[in-house]
């Protein structure tokens, strides 16, 4: 016995003096922050019509939002906390929801030009951003890659910036549970499926040995150029207007005022209604009107056009 309570003993020193120390948790995940943690939120517009696998930097991200742009496409706004990755990318252009979402955030935008709409809201709201038409020594290209699908950026390359940068983390994003397990006998949401244009059909699949959903793309499972898959404690999808506002068939999204609301946590749906007054939080609600709880973990929130089609 007391050779037994010797081990435990042993093994629980060793898990301290060995493991990372963290800090305070964070307000994007829930999670523990280790403390040599960067803290100063940057969110980068990446490519999600890209040829093969070269998406980088994705599986790190604390939240990722998947926006319409032109032509039945998405393209991705990831924020980065806890860990900023060396390769980020491929970075492309801004459009203004993009800027106003960074702004939410009180983050440094990470992107490629803009849209005439993206630059007079950057211009407006003097959003904190490294453009690459501007401040290119922030990005590389990497030349195995064709362009425009080639541009990266990372810590290495924006750390001096972000040093100079102070930043004071909210208190939390979301309300965050202590607790992650389904109260279902079975799944009521296995399989989530936007159909953005028949070209882009988005799934998350329920792996409920596991915990989270893993995203798939037109049948295929989302795989990073690490190999890394994408894996998602907490999927929302918020409903919006959208309109076509030129020529080129640019959309503008309208991410003020409210609308239906669906979230998915543990194989289980939450339906509800999202709330955005001025410049603070977007609020996540029940069917109470009550803030929903998230999983501490990983979110992705999808904007998606009303009417389009959704199954779950």
């Amino acid at each position: 016995m007391v050779g037994s309570v010797r081990k435990i003993a042993i093994l629980v020193l060793f898990i301290i003096l060995f493991s990372p120390p963290v800090g305070a948790s964070s307000p994007f995940t829930g999670l523990a922050v280790p403390r040599d943690a960067k803290e100063v939120p940057v969110m980068a517009i990446i490519d999600n019509f890209v040829p093969g696998n070269t998406q980088s930097g994705l599986d790190k991200a604390s939240i990722v939002y998947e926006f319409p742009v032109e032509g039945g496409i998405t393209r991705l706004l990831a924020l980065f906390y806890e860990e900023i990755p060396s390769r980020i990318g491929p970075i492309r252009s801004a459009r203004s929801y993009m800027v106003e979402k960074a702004r939410e955030y009180n983050a440094v935008l990470l992107h490629a030009g803009a849209s005439p709409g993206g630059y007079e809201t950057i211009n407006r709201i003097n959003i904190e951003n490294l453009d690459d038409f501007y401040e290119s020594e922030h990005f590389y290209r990497d030349n195995s890659l064709r362009a425009p699908h080639n541009l990266f950026s990372g810590w290495p390359h924006i750390r001096d910036y972000l040093a100079g940068q102070n930043y004071s983390p909210p208190a939390s994003r979301f309300p965050f549970s202590s607790i992650t397990i389904s109260s279902l006998p079975e799944p009521e949401a296995k399989n989530i499926t936007i159909r953005f244009s028949a070209d882009n059909i988005v799934e998350y699949r329920y792996l409920p040995w596991e915990g989270y959903y893993q995203r798939y793309v037109n049948g295929k499972p989302h795989i990073l150029e690490n190999g890394a898959p994408i894996k998602v404690d907490n999927l929302v999808i918020q409903f919006v207007r959208t309109q076509v506002i030129d020529d080129v068939g640019r959309l503008g999204v309208d991410l003020e005022g409210s609308g239906p609301l669906v979230v998915f946590q543990d194989g289980e749906v939450i339906e509800g209604t999202w709330l955005k007054v001025g410049p603070g939080w977007t609020s996540f609600l029940d069917e109470r009107g009550r803030l929903i709880q998230f999983n501490a973990g990983k979110t992705w929130i999808e904007i998606v056009p009303r009417g389009q089609e959704v199954r779950y």
